[in-house]
């Protein structure tokens, strides 16, 4: 007797008077800091409204992998304890299930159904789910070459519920070593900044850019789309809908237009060197921007954000501090 039962998180609709407020790791490190009685730009105030919106509903704070990966780069493992229970405690659980590239497919595969009439996918009740198989973007599979799948079913759910529990998820965490996979990620960008150096001005810049990275990263999300939904002709479909101005394209994929929007901008100014920490700031803020109500980040990513006005654009309130937020609970 064998068998194997794989136990995945289920989506979570977010109802529509509850906010989703994204805080990027140094807002997480700054409430960590309260909870420790260190110095720190979040109150007691602000911790207690935070709590309060949390518990009423109002409110869910969504971790997402990307924390999981700035862990990860955290080497003092004390400091990785005291941050992770209250991450864990504020959000309880709920995380965003996808990355920025599995949100621009939605976007893209909106973009097919609207120019074929049908219903469209709501992308914002696809993100979040709850539990730490999400935050961790991964699945819990018991297999067994004696027991049953009924009793592995059983396992399993025992499993999740142990892995409900902040204290062990934490202690889990805390050994997690380092992800590797930004290496090739800092080449490519690399690359492409010495690329776009051959170029005289900004706007030819950005414009090939956006160009550049609509062919490596929306054209094969596009066709595989085209041929999932079995439309025939699909060099000539995935012409009519690229063709026209750019900008009004790009307004119909926000995330898609976060990310390349950031990525140029970071990279832009070649005195400054990119690194993985803008790496990472790219990766939460075209993750969160353009279906959260408010995001916290940092001074630098909140006036890129709001130059490029993509603030305006998604309709979400970009802060530059935890202290600011209790402005606006």
């Amino acid at each position: 007797m064998n068998g194997e039962y794989t136990v995945y998180s289920p989506k979570m609709g977010i109802p529509k008077n509850t906010k989703i407020i994204y805080l990027d790791q140094n807002a997480w490190i700054e409430i960590s800091r309260f909870k420790e009685g260190e110095t720190s730009f979040c109150d007691k105030d602000l911790f207690d409204q935070i709590i309060e919106v949390r518990d009423s509903g109002k409110a869910i704070f969504p971790v997402s992998f990307t924390h999981l990966l700035e862990i990860s780069a955290i080497n003092k493992i004390e400091q990785r304890k005291s941050l992770l229970p209250i991450m864990l405690d504020i959000s309880q659980f709920y995380t965003f299930k996808q990355d920025y590239n599995a949100i621009i497919g939605f976007e893209v595969e909106n973009l097919v159904l609207k120019k074929l009439g049908l219903p469209l996918i709501n992308i914002r009740h696809t993100l979040v789910g709850k539990g730490v198989l999400d935050f961790m973007r991964s699945s819990l599979t018991v297999s067994s070459k004696t027991l049953s799948s009924d009793t592995l079913e059983i396992m399993s759910q025992i499993l999740l519920k142990k892995l409900a529990n902040p204290e062990i998820v934490s202690e889990i965490m805390t050994k997690i070593p380092r992800q590797k996979i930004e290496k090739d990620e800092l080449k490519n960008f690399e690359d492409m900044r010495q690329h776009l150096k051959k170029f005289n001005t900004y706007k030819q810049r950005r414009y090939i850019s956006f160009w550049i990275n609509t062919e490596k990263t929306i054209l094969p999300l596009l066709y595989s789309s085209l041929k999932r939904l079995n439309v025939s002709d699909t060099a000539l479909f995935a012409k009519k809908i690229i063709a026209g101005d750019i900008e009004k394209f790009f307004a119909e994929l926000p995330t898609a237009l976060c990310y390349f929007t950031l990525l140029f901008q970071m990279t832009e100014p070649y005195s400054r060197k990119f690194t993985v920490n803008d790496l990472y700031d790219i990766w939460h803020l075209a993750l969160s921007i353009p279906y959260c109500d408010i995001v916290v980040t940092d001074k630098y990513c909140t006036s890129i954000v709001k130059q490029t006005k993509l603030d305006t654009i998604c309709g979400t309130k970009i802060l530059s501090s935890i202290s600011d937020l209790s402005k606006i609970l």
